[in-house]
């Protein structure tokens, strides 16, 4: 598995994507990938890695979980991930289309308000930010409420739920893609597609609605799902342009406002930022498409050579 990651950071640069945030890997097999790009002995990209996701015991993503009940397990929870050097905590606030294959509700809030909480005041005192799962509106509500940085999903966001994010500067990660995949392609569980089905329409609507709306919105593949391969970042645009026709508004949400969402120096060229950039042999304003023509990439300043 170990060896399939470090195979996918190639794939990554490969497909022009210079940052990867990871939120959920088994074992902490992300974090360790994450120390070897930082000291070369893996050719990746920049990689911002969660390691375990905190959720309830038998919550949302219980293969790379870990559980956490009430404010003391929280507590330590957080710690723990930051300490094995998580750079982005991820919480679970609702169920999800795919985990266990009876019972799990995607409007169902799992993590309390009391517990997100303390995991966001615990990760903001070391400058650690906090992403969550959120589908269902309760979920959604007690996140936002708790301060977390970003939510992930947000099928059912609403105008009320929309000025709280406005507010409290809460950004947003679609990821519609993957929702679009499991709810079309063979082989999917039905309990799964069945979920997803009944909610994709619904999130393609909240995104159409509040696209141009007073949020940082950003691009978030959620690869490693069914479906879902490691350069789906792309089909993330194409389907965010399915929906908004503003070409240039839907490259910065994978460019522009990454950086500002994670509150590092990338995503622009601009004096003291970060020299990742990616040389296409066509314009993406005029065609999106045009991101898949990579001919060069410059990471971290240097020039990957692609056939190596």
């Amino acid at each position: 598995m170990m060896l399939r990651a470090a195979a996918n950071c190639r794939h990554y640069i490969e497909h022009g994507i210079t940052t990867v945030r990871d939120l959920g890997s088994i074992n902490d097999i992300v974090l360790h990938i994450s120390k070897g790009i930082k000291r070369n002995l893996i050719l990746g990209p920049n990689v911002i890695a969660s390691g375990r996701t905190l959720t309830m015991t038998g919550g949302h993503d219980p293969f790379w979980a870990r559980f956490v009940d009430g404010k003391y397990e929280a507590l330590k929870g957080v710690r723990e991930q930051i300490y094995k050097g998580a750079e982005v905590i991820k919480v679970s606030a609702t169920g999800g289309v795919y985990g266990r294959t009876e019972g799990e509700k995607v409007g169902n809030a799992e993590l309390s308000l009391e517990e997100l909480k303390v995991i966001c005041e615990e990760a903001h005192r070391f400058g650690i930010k906090v992403a969550s799962h959120a589908i269902g509106r309760d979920g959604i509500y007690n996140s936002v409420l708790a301060g977390v940085d970003t939510i992930e999903h947000g099928h059912f966001i609403d105008e009320e739920l929309l000025q709280l994010m406005e507010e409290r500067g809460t950004a947003w990660i679609p990821t519609l893609f993957v929702y679009k995949q499991i709810a079309s392609q063979e082989g999917i569980p039905e309990y799964a597609r069945a979920k997803t089905v009944e909610i994709v329409n619904i999130h393609a609507k909240a995104f159409r609605s509040f696209f141009k709306r007073d949020i940082l919105i950003g691009a978030g593949s959620d690869a490693g799902s069914p479906c879902t391969s490691h350069h789906a970042l792309l089909n993330e645009l194409y389907a965010m342009n399915e929906l908004v026709e503003d070409v240039r508004s839907v490259l910065k949400t994978a460019t522009v406002n990454a950086g500002k969402i994670l509150e590092r120096k990338i995503g622009q060229i601009k004096n003291g930022y970060q020299a990742d950039l990616v040389l296409l042999e066509g314009n993406p304003l005029e065609d999106l498409k045009n991101l898949e023509k990579v001919k060069e990439v410059i990471l971290r300043g240097e020039l990957i050579r692609l056939g190596d």
